[in-house]
């Protein structure tokens, strides 16, 4: 039975949260693809801060006339503001890794996608989580399928493989930090993400300004709404798991992401990418099938005091 300091998972949580994650991963892959729509030369860093922006001014005129001060109140600040940091961290790695180390997108991707692996270690490290042996080795069986899906080459072998190496850290603990972070308001949460993203960004944005048409601003708004409701789905997820039970099902991103793909008809090498997101799904399946076969449907009755006594 899956636990976490004693805290035990019933059927109903399990599924509803990996049902919150597995709609993460699709708005994930969501923001991925309008990415791609944006024109050739638009400034990547321009980009986060418009979805950053977006997500900000978004949440001041929605949540900001019924939460207040309540928006910002949060008795662990310093673990807030590192953890929003993190987001800024993951899109500065990828930068660097493609433009400045100038290393093909498919090993940078493949680097990174160690990443639920490195969110079970440190679930482990840090929140003191249990993990099962089957649990490693199906995300490992996962990771595989994902370096299928991804075709890395041999130039993934080199000092700049540390860029993306960064990237992933980053995102895996900013994933076992909003598990760390779950008894905060997840709207506080989401704020101070955006926050620490936004200002450094707005100290810089002079270096990195460029004039803005309705064919690069109406992506950049959409991937900030797009991108709010993935880490809004994120955060309530962990809410209501453990990080390492949800780690595996991470890689439902790439299989939501050969979808899309597919869909818009964009090429993919079919042959590999049908491989590996099988592989991925087989071992997500076999997961899921692990946790919940002798997994209580519903918690069970608190014990009268009476009863307790005898």
């Amino acid at each position: 039975m899956i636990s976490d300091h004693g805290e035990h998972l019933t059927r109903s949580r399990y599924f509803y949260a990996l049902g919150l994650l597995l709609l993460s991963s699709l708005l994930w892959a969501s923001v991925e693809v309008l990415g791609e729509l944006l024109p050739p030369g638009t400034s990547p860093y321009q980009t986060v801060w418009m979805r950053y922006f977006t997500h900000l001014l978004f949440m001041l005129v929605v949540f900001g006339p019924r939460f207040r001060t309540r928006l910002v109140r949060t008795s662990r600040l310093k673990l807030q503001l590192f953890r929003s940091l993190l987001m800024l961290g993951m899109p500065f790695f990828y930068i660097q890794a493609i433009l400045s180390a100038h290393m093909t997108l498919k090993n940078v991707n493949a680097i990174f996608w160690i990443a639920p692996l490195l969110v079970i270690g440190l679930a482990v490290f840090i929140l003191r989580e249990p993990v099962s042996p089957n649990r490693w080795f199906a995300t490992l069986i996962a990771c595989g399928g994902a370096m299928i899906l991804l075709r890395p080459d041999r130039g993934i072998i080199t000092i700049n493989a540390l860029l993306p190496l960064g990237m992933a850290l980053c995102f895996s603990l900013y994933r076992v930090l909003t598990r760390e972070l779950r008894t905060d308001n997840s709207i506080t949460n989401l704020f101070y993400t955006a926050f620490g993203v936004f200002f450094p960004l707005t100290l810089l944005i002079p270096l990195f300004w460029q004039s803005l048409t309705l064919e690069t601003l109406m992506p950049m708004v959409t991937i900030g709404l797009v991108g709010f409701a993935a880490l809004f789905f994120v955060d309530k997820a962990y809410e209501a798991a453990p990080a390492s039970v949800l780690a595996p099902f991470i890689y439902s991103e790439l299989i939501c992401y050969v979808v899309l793909r597919l869909f818009l008809g964009h090429y993919l090498p079919l042959g590999s990418s049908l491989l590996g997101a099988t592989i991925l799904f087989a071992a997500c399946l076999y997961l899921v099938y692990s946790d919940t076969r002798n997994m209580p449907r519903h918690a069970p009755l608190p014990v009268s005091g009476s009863a307790a006594g005898n």
